[in-house]
């Protein structure tokens, strides 16, 4: 018997729906009127202006969805691809991004074992790591980007993060469990890692890790952190948030 897909590949379904609505990215689905949360490109710009960011260069963004983000770099002069789990938004990335020469590719960004070492001069983190959940896999995924990394190369990742205000988020989302977020989707017991929760099948969707142990994370796994924002207060927003940028450590 075939092993189940595991609970990422659910992302799919969520983004024919997307499509379905009219949505041209994640970030619009979720409300925003740009293709980008406001906050995140705030964070793009100032980390850009740096100046020990580099102005162009080669850039793979992992978990790219759409790909407003890389299309926001390659405004800039970067080059690069785009990866998702997910083959539908591979497709609408690659109809909004015509004639800009990215490259696409449907695929697991805990693998990546069609990119040879040190490709690309920058990673990010298209707003994937918090949906990954397994604590084998979100290793994998930094061991991954700074295998592809070149020397000295930067990783940008914004994800979000604990602490969680748990009363606000069972309210606006519904079950939390050790910072795992559980959902109800379509046909949830078809995915590894399924289970029933009041008599509904759910799969785990994010896991909101404390913002320090993702910064300790970064430099565990051979980065040093050169930006860092964090946002545990937000109005609106049940999770907290981390923005950072980091180097890859040479050794």
């Amino acid at each position: 018997m075939p092993a189940k897909p595991k609970a990422y590949h659910a992302h799919d379904m969520l983004y024919r729906n997307m499509a379905k609505k009219g949505a041209s990215s994640w970030d619009q689905s979720a409300g925003y009127k740009q293709d980008m949360d406001p906050d995140f490109k705030r964070f793009l710009e100032d980390a850009v202006s740096q100046e020990w960011f580099p102005r162009t260069g080669s850039m793979i963004e992992l978990g790219c969805g759409t790909a407003p983000a890389l299309r926001w770099f390659n405004d800039l002069g970067w080059k690069g691809a785009g990866v998702d789990i997910s083959p539908k938004a591979i497709r609408m990335a690659k109809a909004q991004s015509k004639g800009r020469g990215l490259k696409f590719q449907a695929g697991d960004v805990t693998k990546l074992d069609a990119f040879a070492d040190e490709s690309f001069d920058f990673v990010l983190d298209g707003h994937c790591l918090h949906c990954i959940v397994e604590k084998k896999d979100r290793q994998a995924f930094f061991r991954v980007a700074r295998r592809i990394l070149k020397p000295g190369g930067l990783i940008l990742i914004d994800t979000m993060s604990a602490p969680v205000q748990r009363k606000m988020y069972r309210e606006k989302h519904g079950i939390l469990e050790s910072n795992v977020a559980w959902n109800p989707v379509k046909d949830a017991q078809n995915f590894a890692g399924a289970r029933k929760i009041d008599g509904k099948w759910h799969i785990p969707t994010r896991y909101f890790e404390h913002w320090k142990n993702i910064l300790k994370s970064v430099c565990d796994n051979g980065f040093f952190v050169r930006l860092f924002r964090v946002n545990t207060d937000h109005p609106n927003e049940a999770v907290s948030n981390l923005s950072v940028v980091a180097r890859k450590i040479e050794t």
